[in-house]
């Protein structure tokens, strides 16, 4: 017993021997806890930053190099600056790339797989890719959105986003959209459309999905109980007819002839060799103002689809789709009269319309640096043209405009104008507000007020309207006098914006007080307010007039 109690003793002390020189001493046990603690904390760093860049992925254009911006001067000096570079580099190449990878990325953010879980990067990504040839990223968005709606326009969205899905032959997108239809689920109705209605396109759209794999045996045994034989036959013929030529589906006999689906009604008529069906099926839609409709009738009189050969009407059509200011079609014209190619060879209208595309190039590509890249991807594929390549002529209005924005803003302000106007230059709204944009930001204010002035007459949407509101605003607060008296009359008309006798009243004097002949308008705004709100609102001008101009 005591040999056998001696020799666990010794093995007792052996393992502790063992173990005392595994461990590591007082303090280097210290320096491990510190350097642990030290790569937790940068580790959580890293994941912030993570966050952070990927929420730049819902941004385009300005705003998102504005995000970067901030980031960077949150991090640049930082010791984690080679992290966040790294990661806007990764985001840039994603976006870039297989749009396959950006699908099987958004996954891993929906999912938190490897990657932070990132709902609205997710979403983004997924939409992206399946605007760019994975159709199942748009079904993965539409049920994210729906999962769990977060912001008013979710339910909206992930409705579009589902159709888009189904439109383009995924079954599982087909078989749900069918499902929300059949129970007037998520999705929005037009309350212009009887309950049959809704039971019928649910069951063309269960149908296509049984034609592209979809097992389908319960909802389509549930569909004899709302529609007669009769409407079912008549689905099964719409989607038999599709189906079995391999055709798009004829969107018009399911949601009632809608200008938007004029494409598909278009193929199937060429297809089936209706001519005469197919020519004003396109006259119709590019009389509605629908671009493609207008280069299709072009392409059609130019190698004699269904019509004569033409090539002055061809012409005539490329023209009318550039006017409407389509990159492609801009390039198209230019390249013709380029080329000598469809079009009498005329170096003078080719340079109109490379200037055109140059223009056009704001829009698409606010940073000079990218517009090369931009330009490239619109270029006329090789079968229409042999040139491939940026033309001198179209390098040097490139770098015309370029010039013009790093130059004198005063210039680039006049420029705006003329452009505005089309006083020597082709008239281009969105150019002109570009570089009035970059103009006010460079201290014109006289390009704030025109900004405004523009934005407001012509709003393309509500943001149009805040936007020329806040131009306004910003040369009024800068004492420019005319910026004043239109604020002060288009709140007392309600012209582009909401009537606001108060904030009228308040411009006016404004305006008055800088020498401006408002009285009769004055007197008419203040006749409508109180004696508190004239006091309130004079109160409120002597605080405006006292803030210091903003440096030009």
């Amino acid at each position: 017993m005591q040999l056998k109690a001696l020799h666990l003793g010794a093995m007792a002390l052996a393992c502790a021997v063992l173990l005392a020189a595994a461990l590591p001493a007082p303090h280097a046990a210290a320096q491990t806890t510190d350097d642990a603690a030290i790569s937790s904390e940068r580790e959580a760093a890293q994941v912030r930053i993570q966050r952070a860049v990927l929420n730049i992925v819902m941004f385009l254009g300005d705003e998102r190099e504005r995000e970067i911006r901030g980031l960077r001067s949150m991090y640049g000096s930082s010791a984690l600056q080679d992290f966040l570079e790294s990661q806007i580099a990764w985001i840039e190449e994603i976006e870039s790339g297989d749009p396959r990878i950006m699908y099987e990325t958004a996954l891993r953010l929906r999912d938190g797989d490897g990657l932070p879980q990132h709902r609205d990067a997710a979403v983004t990504w997924l939409e992206r890719a399946g605007d760019h040839g994975v159709p199942e990223g748009l079904f993965e968005a539409s049920r994210m959105l729906l999962a769990k709606p977060f912001r008013d326009g979710d339910v909206l969205r992930s409705d579009d986003l589902l159709t888009r899905a189904a439109r383009t032959g995924v079954a599982a997108a087909q078989k749900e959209l069918a499902r929300q239809l059949a129970s007037g689920g998520a999705r929005p109705f037009r309350r212009d459309r009887v309950r049959e209605r809704k039971y019928r396109e649910a069951y063309i759209w269960l149908l296509l999905a049984h034609a592209n794999g979809a097992g389908i045996g319960d909802l389509d045994a549930s569909s004899k109980k709302f529609l007669p034989d009769e409407e079912r036959e008549t689905a099964r013929a719409i989607v038999a007819r599709a189906v079995g030529r391999n055709l798009p589906l004829l969107w018009p006999a399911i949601e009632g002839g809608a200008v938007e689906h004029w494409w598909d009604e278009w193929r199937i008529a060429v297809r089936w060799e209706e001519c005469e069906r197919a020519i004003s099926i396109l006259t119709g839609a590019a009389q509605a103002g629908e671009t493609r409709a207008e280069l299709e009738l072009a392409r059609s009189y130019r190698h004699g689809v269904c019509v004569a050969t033409d090539a002055a009407k061809g012409l005539a059509h490329n023209e009318a789709a550039a006017r409407s200011g389509d990159m492609r079609a801009i390039l198209l014209v230019g390249f013709m009269y380029y080329d000598g190619r469809g079009a009498p060879k005329d170096l003078q209208k080719a340079r109109h319309w490379f200037k055109a595309a140059a223009l056009n190039l704001i829009a698409l590509s606010p940073r000079q640096d990218r517009r090369t890249e931009s330009l490239e991807r619109n270029l006329p594929g090789a079968d229409a043209f042999r040139a491939r390549t940026i033309p001198p002529e179209l390098a040097a209005e490139i770098e015309w405009l370029n010039e013009i924005e790093r130059g004198d803003p005063r210039v680039m302000y006049a420029t705006a104008l003329r452009l505005r106007d089309g006083d020597g230059l082709p008239q281009h709204r969105e150019a002109a507000v570009a570089l009035l944009r970059l103009a006010a930001k460079r201290g014109v204010m006289e390009a704030n007020y025109d900004l405004g002035v523009m934005l407001l007459d012509a709003p393309r949407d509500y943001l149009d309207t805040a936007d020329g509101i806040r131009a306004l605003i910003e040369a009024g607060d800068n004492r420019f006098v005319p910026a004043q008296v239109e604020l002060g009359r288009r709140y007392a008309t309600g012209d582009g914006v909401r009537r606001r006798d108060r904030s009228a009243y308040g411009w006016l004097l404004m305006a008055e007080d800088n020498g401006a002949d408002v009285a009769a308008l004055l007197e008419e705004v203040g006749g409508r307010l109180s004696e508190d709100e004239r006091r309130s609102a004079r109160a409120d001008a002597e605080i405006r007039s006292s803030h210091p101009l903003r440096s030009r």
